[in-house]
């Protein structure tokens, strides 16, 4: 640990080489030390500093000195911007940047600016700035000069660089596509004042399950094969009905994890059977391809709704699904950040949620609080929620009414992995689900179609 006194010494010596005109390492020499003694002080002296076991007035009394030394060696005016020296040392995911300035740095912002800080790529976890007076005579004609030096530790925004890489490819892939939908004219239908609501929820794609182990294997491929089995299975239960729009809800643990550590959104590990940007790219390619086909039939609404396994990244996949029909008259995305999503359709409302957080008993209320306009303008009012994965036995759950509110817990496509098989969620029916909803009328029809 280096000691007031060291440093006392180092500062005679920075005297000795300014009245002497020589260099420090001469002068510590001269002063009865070795050749690298003052470069040693101001190494220890740093380093402890930032370590917070030197005070600022220790430091300050060291490095006033020092940088008084080097304005006379230099013979220059240090205040010039041209003479600011400026460091960068990367590490990986880290990097420390340190930079002098003849600027007065007060907030994070002007040091962001001063030190040339890319907040794209970086966030500032901690920084230190000094101040120090350097006599001479400058150009101006003033003998005191104040000069600041700042440093900062940086940690790389890993996260938001791997999202802009999930985005960048997704506008590559966009451009090869060139989406250009030509405008589709529907015809007209008698009795057509009806919504067809597909709700395929909780995929997981990217889950890997064996067989060996759980009863049986699923993977990405027989995800994709079971989604696109299940739209086209409710699509023909529903084809003698005639309905104006159909409303097509994604998200709800649609992908199986949320970031390239194969973690859900609160860090819980899971087995994948592909790497995380393959995923990804899979299930764009999955919505884009149903999309396209519900919109042959009628006019398409999208809601997105978050999963506790795919929080962050769900969000993504909806942006980029938002950007990719942003042309398209025929299709409507809404990706709002609401983790609660409601849907008017003449006297229906309908209210969406993952299913996870949410008090059951609660929801009635929050329909009526969160949008009270929409409550007011409806009869017919149901809340949709997946996340278990099978539709709740419980009448006063799955069909009670709760002042005009039906809560539906809707099934699932995905098989069972290791945790569901040693909890025992072995022989829950796979299914995708459609309802049918009537302008003035309410539900007319629910349509399961089952996995074997």
């Amino acid at each position: 640990m280096i000691t007031r006194n060291r440093i006392e010494k180092g500062v005679e010596v920075i005297k000795f080489a300014i009245e002497k005109g020589i260099s420090v390492s001469e002068a510590s020499v001269k002063s009865g030390y070795a050749n690298t003694f003052l470069k040693n002080v101001k190494r220890d002296l740093k380093e402890e500093h930032e370590n917070g076991i030197v005070s600022e007035e220790d430091y300050d009394f060291f490095m006033s000195a020092y940088e008084n030394y080097a304005s006379q060696e230099n013979k220059e005016d240090s205040s010039d911007p041209k003479n600011n020296t400026y460091r960068y040392e990367e590490n990986g995911n880290s990097a420390n940047v340190t930079t002098k300035t003849n600027k007065q740095i007060k907030t994070l912002e002007e040091l962001i600016e001063v030190a040339q800080i890319d907040t794209n790529v970086w966030e500032v976890e901690r920084w230190i700035c000094n101040k120090w007076d350097i006599h001479g005579e400058f150009k101006d004609g003033e003998n005191i000069k104040t000069n600041w030096q700042v440093k900062a530790w940086l940690k790389k925004k890993v996260f938001e660089i791997l999202s802009k890489g999930i985005k960048e490819d997704f506008i590559e892939d966009a451009k090869k596509y060139a989406p250009k939908y030509e405008k589709i004219i529907y015809p007209k239908k008698e009795n057509s004042k009806n919504l067809l609501e597909i709700s395929i929820w909780d995929l997981h794609l990217g889950k890997l399950a064996w067989g060996e182990e759980v009863g049986e294997d699923y993977d990405s491929k027989i995800a994709k094969e079971r989604f696109i089995k299940c739209l086209e299975g409710l699509l023909n239960m529903t084809k003698n009905f005639n309905y104006e729009k159909i409303l097509f809800v994604i998200g709800n643990d649609f992908l199986n994890s949320d970031n390239r550590f194969n973690t859900t959104s609160n860090e819980t590990f899971q087995d994948q059977d592909l790497r995380w940007q393959k995923i990804y790219r899979m299930g764009r390619e999955l919505l884009v391809t149903a999309i396209d086909r519900l919109k042959k039939e009628a006019l398409v609404d999208v809601i997105s709704i978050p999963g506790n396994h795919d929080l962050e990244k769900s969000n993504s996949l909806a942006d980029s699904i938002f950007c990719w029909y942003h042309n398209c008259k025929e299709v409507n995305v809404d990706n709002g950040p609401s983790l609660r999503k409601y849907y008017q359709y003449g006297r229906n409302l309908i209210g969406f949620c993952h299913g996870k957080d949410e008090k059951i008993l609660n929801l009635p209320l929050l329909m009526a609080s969160e949008v009270p306009d929409l409550w007011a303008e409806t009869k017919f009012r149901e809340f949709h929620l997946g996340h278990i994965h099978h539709k709740k036995d419980i009448k006063w759950l799955s069909t009670e009414e709760f002042n005009g509110v039906t809560v539906r817990f809707l099934r699932s496509l995905s098989g069972p992995e290791e945790w569901h098989y040693r909890m025992g969620f072995t022989k829950n029916i796979k299914a995708g689900e459609a309802f049918l909803w009537n302008f003035e009328n309410g539900n007319i029809g629910n349509f399961s179609f089952n996995i074997e």
